[in-house]
Order: C-alpha cells, then structure tokens, then sequence
C-alpha cells in the first residue's frame, strides 16, 4: 500500500511511529508537510503574513502526485480545521479513502466522521489497526470490523471497540525521523518520548479523558525500557549528530528508579545537552542535581496557576504552593534553567489573582514563562465546571467540538471582558526574566503595565526572541531556525 501521512506546523511523532510500523510491514510512506509559515496553528498567527505564505494550493497538489491508497490526517483540535478544508479539495479530485486520526478525533469521533471527505475516524493509539487495514485493503478484505476505527460504509457508520493497549513499547519501532528530515531541523533538535500516557487528570487536559477511555484496555501509562531509549539515541546520534534531545514525556521525572539508571546510561553513552516536562511533585533537589549533571539545559514545569484553591477546584491538581516553592528552589540550587507554563483566563480569575501570580513567580529565578490563553477542548472536565459557573452553554461547547473556538494564541476561550486585563499581564509575565525583581516591583506598584495592551502584536513577540537569545532556549531559537528555513523555500 502507498501512504500519504498530512500534517501542518511542526513535527509528529505519531505520525513518525505510524510511519515505522507501515514501511515494517513493507508498506510505502509519503508525508505531506504544510510549514503553515505565520499560520502554523503552534505558535504564530499573523493572518496578513500567513496569506501570502500560504501554501495549501500546493499542498493539494502534493498529496495527489503521491497517488496514494490511503491518506491519513493526523490532527489536533487547532489542526483539524485546516485538516477538513484540505481534505475536501482533495476529495473533489481522486477518490481515495481519508483517515483522520489524533487526539480530535479520538474526542469526538462522533462529530469528525459526519464530514463527507473522511471515510473513517481513527481512535486512540493505531499501529496495529493500521497495518490491519492496509493488509486487509491489499488483499480486498472485508474492512467494516476492524478495532479502533469507526468506518464509513454504503451511509453506515461502523463503531468498532479499542483493542487492548499495546503494554509492551520496546516492541515498537523506532520512530521514522527519515520522514520529517526534509522538513524539520532534526540536527538542531531530536524528538523523543520515553513513555506514552500522564499520571495526573487535569480538567483542562485531554489525558483524563484517554485514561477513562482505555480503563478497561491496559494501563495507560506506560514507559520504554532504558537500553530501548538509549539504543534509540545511539542511532539518533550516528545518523543526524543532534545538538541538542527534547524529551517529550508530559512528565520525564515521574519514575525515579528509572530516571537514575537511565541518566547514568545517558552520560555514559549519548553525552548530548537535553530539555525535559515534569511536574512540582516530580522535581527535587536531588533530582535537579541529577539532571544538571546529565547535561540537562532546561527543564519546563506546568503550574498554570500558583492560586491553590484555582488549582484544586479548577484545575483539578493536588500541589501545594510549597511543592511549587521546592521545585523552584531546587532549580536554583542546581543551577538549572526553569522555564514555566501558565494559563491566562481561567475560570472565575480575577485581576488581583493575576498580580499576586507575577508577585509569586517574581521571588525565583525563572527563565521564561510560557504564557497560554484558556482554550477548551472538547471533553474536558473544565468546559463542565465552566457551564456550572455559567461561563459557557450547550452552543458554545457544540462549538468547541466542532473545533471553532479560537486557538489558545490567538485569544483562546478568554471571556472578552478579560481581555485587555489578559494582554496586560501576558506582556508583563514576559518581561519577568528580562528585569530585576527589584524592577518588576516598582511596574506592578506604578500599575504601568496596565497600558501595556496598547503595545502593538509584535512587541511581545519580539520580548520572546530576545529572551530565547538571552537565556540560550535552544527549543526556541531552533524554531525561529525551522521558520527561516521554511520561508526561504516558500520564496523560491
């Protein structure tokens, strides 16, 4: 079978990993990569520059001239728009059979499959039901049964169950980084993940939701074993030299056992500087130690709020501002970047909840704060708590299923009136790691930052730039490398 692989903005290793398990099994893979230069659905949307960047056109073109047997759309909420539009140019134009598979869809399968350009809806993790249906379409078999897809036939939909999770992830391949390598910078940044699944169930993430969803399938937690890592990255090391590895697990420091042996394994044997996600009750001095030590440039931290009772009945997390306290102290002591995530237009925030957050975050040395606007996504324990606020109604979440709320960068579900108030403080949470505490003091007692909304779209991400450059944030820096890459050949 031929297949084409569709994706937008930035590099995917679902799609990667499908990839491997296809060409496994002798199947031939094509991917179709829209750079989404200034639209990426990521990180920017500049609709005057994403216009004249814009290169759906031949993206259409692209995946036809794969004359592929299959095309299969890996999307995300704030893809899956884009994903729709393009597949439905395509349909006009040859009749093959369109896969929309990721997160959206396992969400919403029921919503996804009412389009008339998609032929089926993949749910959950799909390396085995994919080799099952190119097998099955190679040998013009009855295809309607096959587990984790729901499959459009003669009008008729078909919902088949999840198969059991797959416990065993050394039993998977590699990811195909070959596939991306036109595309993504890979000698700049290698993508990898040890481990699939979260141990927490934040009400404004998706992973609660997958939980309940394979409860009676496996675990859905699950980890690589060290040797398979760290052969992975021994490849990675012979066939694209990365400067730096970027651990994509939602939290990398979860088990320490392992964690202990596979930084030991690491210096000995790969040696390269990395960047990792954990989580306040994961991160201790002895582990910030330890990470430092292994070459570990930047670790990121979700707090999202440092109000307790917003995290508690909000967000649904348990931490405590002293475990906050600890794991930026323990940063500070090891001398390892920390940078934080924090989201803007939470439920029932108020402008003096968003002062004493910069007063909080003020007291540490923090690198960068990565700043998100509220969006919801569809199944999500927080669009519950909103309605029972009355925050939103039955309309408005029939629209976040449909994928048409605004993306978290560009607005998000930021109730409007909170707006100005939001800008202002995003401004100045990007200016934390460019100022003394001193300085940022007199700003919140002046109240100059109340203006700062007027500042035109560009200023704050220039204060970006400029703190990427400052505090050597590789992730960034590399990005803005991806980005000039891209427009160079959308020049020519």
């Amino acid at each position: 079978m031929r297949v084409t692989f569709v994706t937008i903005g930035a590099e995917s290793l679902g799609i990667e990993y499908l990839s491997a398990t296809l060409k496994k099994a002798n199947n031939k893979v094509k991917l179709v990569f829209d750079p989404g230069l200034f639209d990426d659905k990521y990180y920017f949307h500049i609709p005057s520059l994403g216009k004249i960047f814009n290169q759906r056109k031949k993206t259409i073109k692209k995946i036809i001239d794969s004359k592929p047997d299959l095309i299969c759309f890996s999307v995300m909420t704030d893809t899956y728009r884009w994903g729709i539009e393009v597949a439905r140019e395509v349909k006009k134009r040859i009749n093959t059979s369109i896969i929309f598979g990721g997160i959206h869809p396992t969400l919403v399968p029921e919503e996804v499959i009412k389009n008339d350009c998609i032929d089926i809806v993949a749910l959950g993790e799909c390396e085995e039901a994919l080799i099952e249906l190119c097998d099955k379409l190679t040998k013009k078999q009855e295809i309607k049964d096959i587990k984790n897809f729901w499959i459009k036939e003669n009008n008729k939909i078909y919902k088949n169950e999840l198969r059991p999770i797959n416990m065993d992830l050394d039993n998977i391949p590699f990811p195909d980084k070959e596939l991306f390598k036109d595309e993504i910078r890979i000698k700049d940044c290698y993508m990898i993940q040890t481990s699939r699944g979260c141990p927490f169930r934040c009400s404004y993430c998706s992973n609660a939701f997958l939980l309940d969803l394979y409860k009676k399938k496996g675990s859905y937690l699950r980890r690589r074993s060290v040797n398979n890592v760290i052969e992975e990255l021994k490849i990675a090391k012979t066939k694209f030299n990365p400067k730096i590895i970027s651990f994509m697990d939602d939290v990398f420091t979860s088990d320490k056992e392992w964690l202990n042996e596979f930084l030991e394994k690491y210096v000995k044997y790969i040696n390269l500087q990395f960047r990792a996600i954990s989580h306040p009750l994961y991160l201790d001095e002895e582990i910030a130690i330890k990470l430092k030590k292994a070459g570990c440039y930047r670790i990121e931290l979700g707090v999202q709020s440092t109000d307790e009772i917003c995290r508690r009945n909000i967000l649904k997390r348990g931490e405590k501002n002293e475990h906050l306290i600890r794991a930026f102290k323990a940063c500070e002591k090891a001398k390892l970047s920390l940078m934080v995530d924090h989201i803007f237009g939470l439920p029932g925030e108020t402008e003096e909840q968003l002062k004493n957050d910069v007063l909080f975050y003020n007291n540490f040395k923090i690198d960068r704060i990565a700043c998100f606007w509220l969006e919801y996504f569809p199944k999500t324990e927080i669009i519950n708590i909103s309605k029972n606020m009355g925050l939103i109604d039955d309309n408005r979440i029939e629209n976040i299923n449909l994928a048409n709320e605004k993306m978290y960068h560009d607005g998000g579900s930021v109730e409007k009136k909170h707006t100005i108030i939001v800008k202002n403080y995003d401004f100045l949470f990007k200016l934390l790691p460019l100022l003394s505490k001193k300085r940022i003091k007199k700003i919140i007692n002046k109240g100059s930052y109340k203006k700062y909304y007027k500042f035109p779209f560009i200023i704050p991400i220039l204060l970006e730039v400029i703190v990427a450059f400052k505090n050597k944030d590789y992730e960034t820096i590399n990005y803005i490398k991806h980005y000039l890459h891209h427009i160079k050949k959308g020049l020519l």
